[in-house]
């Protein structure tokens, strides 16, 4: 009798364990036959069962059909199902050659859909679900690369945009990390970067590091002046302002046709005797300013004479006489009517319109270099219609109807020229 009931049990525990596995396959061929949600049904009862539910095949047949639907639907939701379910998979059975055959394909694909996601949230400034979808991702990648089945690169870019998208939600650290690596990896498509991360490094009292990125910054983006004022920004932090004009002087010396190093020499000399907040105004300039003003324009007249027809040294020299013509006619402002503040008033516009005309020939010559080029880049265009904004105010003094009247059809159009 005991031996009947057994027999008995057996047979009908066997027919149940065949269904629970007849679901598998049965969400197997739907899965097939693209019955994604068919699919779906059957797998979802297929893992609430004890045994087909511990069995890494399932699993693996179930982070196939999210998969699946992610790539579809793009959908980082089920994308990130997908992913769980490949992890309770290889969690299972970590050495069934079924799964560890496809697991590097399937996983690049979700990989994917998270990432963009991610991309797309930066895109519209959802920066708190970028960052929670660039960290998913990067486990996608880690847990691949780590299987050794194969291998997702690192995306340069993508290592930035996580910096970039954790600076943006608050994760500072995190931020850092990652802006250190796009950093070692050699990004080259943000200035932000560099320009962030040395503040940052400056934040943490680490000079050395700060000053070596603001440097790095200046070798991958020469016409971005932001560096040269970043550095003397950092130096000024740290008490050692004097150290860096020594330095780049030292340099100069070392390599007196080196056009880029004498370019930023005056573009510090520049910057320090015609300080600025971080709004751009103008603040009190030092006792030797004069000096360092004449340095400038020393350093600018050689950089010219080294390359005249590059323009950021054309143009730079050209702003300082124009800013300097500016500072008189805000004083000229300023005057009455009586006698004596006539008399001055006649000096001062004697002194701005020589300022003026030592500025024309290098907005000029600015104006000529950028405008023969189809598009500018943001520096290029800045310069451009800066040039071309200073050309009109002289011409329009000088009562030169025809060049105004050019040079003001130009700054009208000059948004065509944007890349």
């Amino acid at each position: 009798m005991k031996k009947t009931f057994l027999v008995l049990f057996l047979l009908v525990f066997s027919g149940w364990a065949f269904a629970q596995n007849k679901l598998v396959r049965k969400a197997e061929d739907a899965f097939k036959n693209k019955n994604y949600n068919e699919a779906l049904t059957d797998i979802q009862q297929a893992l609430q069962d004890p045994k087909t539910g511990n069995q890494g095949k399932t699993w693996y047949l179930s982070g196939e059909i999210h998969g699946a639907i992610a790539t579809e639907k793009k959908d980082p939701q089920e994308a990130w199902k997908a992913f769980e379910a490949y992890q309770k998979a290889v969690e299972l059975s970590p050495k069934d050659p079924e799964i560890l055959l496809t697991l590097s394909k399937n996983l690049s694909d979700i990989y994917v859909v998270m990432g963009n996601a991610a991309y797309a949230d930066v895109n519209t400034q959802k920066f708190d679900s970028a960052y929670d979808k660039f960290m998913r991702t990067w486990e996608i990648a880690r847990f691949l690369n780590d299987k050794g089945v194969g291998s997702i690169p690192t995306d340069t870019a993508m290592v930035f945009y996580t910096g970039y998208v954790a600076l943006q939600s608050h994760h500072e650290d995190t931020a850092f990390a990652y802006f250190q690596k796009a950093a070692q990896l050699g990004f080259d498509k943000e200035p932000y970067l560099y320009y962030t991360l040395a503040n940052m490094y400056m934040d943490r009292n680490q000079f050395d590091s700060a000053v070596a990125t603001a440097e790095e910054g200046k070798k991958l983006f020469p016409t971005n002046d932001n560096f040269n004022n970043l550095e003397i920004q950092l130096y000024e932090k740290a008490g050692k302002t004097n150290e860096l004009i020594s330095k780049l002087e030292n340099e100069v010396q070392q390599h007196p046709d080196n056009y880029n190093l004498i370019l930023n020499l005056a573009i510090i000399y520049d910057n320090l005797a015609h300080p600025t907040d971080e709004q751009g105004n103008d603040t009190t300039p030092p006792a030797n300013a004069q000096e360092l003003e004449q340095k400038a324009i020393d350093m600018y007249k050689k950089a010219i004479a080294l390359k005249p027809d590059d323009y950021p040294a054309n143009f730079n020299l050209g702003l300082l006489y124009y800013n300097n013509a500016a500072k008189y006619g805000r004083e000229l402002g300023q005057l009455g009517s009586s006698q004596q503040e006539m008399q001055k008033a006649q000096q001062i516009a004697h002194i701005q319109d020589s300022l003026l005309n030592l500025a024309l020939p290098y907005l000029d010559k600015t104006y000529h270099i950028l405008d023969a080029k189809s598009k500018l880049n943001q520096n290029e265009m800045l310069a451009y219609k800066n040039a071309l904004s200073g050309l009109k105010a002289i011409y329009a003094r000088k009562n030169e109807t025809d060049k105004y009247n050019e040079v003001k059809a130009k700054y009208d159009q000059a948004d065509s020229k944007a890349e």
